[in-house]
């Protein structure tokens, strides 16, 4: 298969995933009541904590099993595989941000601000001291 099929069904599979992991975080958020994790921070659950690092860690093996599939030496395994982490990392936010618009919950209304989608949340939101600092003129 030429490099660029391959390329283009590595972009594909990541843009597909990402979809589909921000629609199970929709609804991981909205099954436990999380609507903003900024201001309502849920309690500490030991069994969460392993559910999330086991998601995340499941999310890392799929990309690299792709990389891994799509190349034939390591250097373009590792290749893909960054081709597909930086195609679901650029995927995934705005997706999760449209779902969580969609689905009209404001599990990630802060968190999604047009201007500040690819920022960390936390500096945008307004109870935060860098807004305080910093008010809008």
């Amino acid at each position: 298969m030429k490099l660029t099929k391959k390329i283009v069904w590595v972009v594909i599979f990541a843009i597909a995933m990402a979809s589909l992991e921000a629609a199970v975080v929709v609804y991981l958020r909205r099954l436990y009541g999380i609507s903003d994790l900024i201001l309502t921070v849920p309690p500490f659950d030991p069994q969460i904590v392993r559910i999330e690092l086991g998601r995340e860690l499941a999310t890392l093996l799929m990309l690299l099993s792709l990389g891994w599939i799509a190349g034939q030496k390591f250097q373009s395994r590792l290749g893909f595989t960054l081709v597909a982490f930086g195609v679901w990392v650029i995927v995934y936010s705005p997706v999760f941000c449209d779902l969580a618009y969609i689905k009209n919950a404001p599990v990630g209304a802060s968190l999604c601000s047009r201007k500040s989608i690819f920022s960390h949340p936390y500096l945008h939101h307004p109870k935060s001291p860098t807004q305080a600092a910093h008010p809008k003129r």
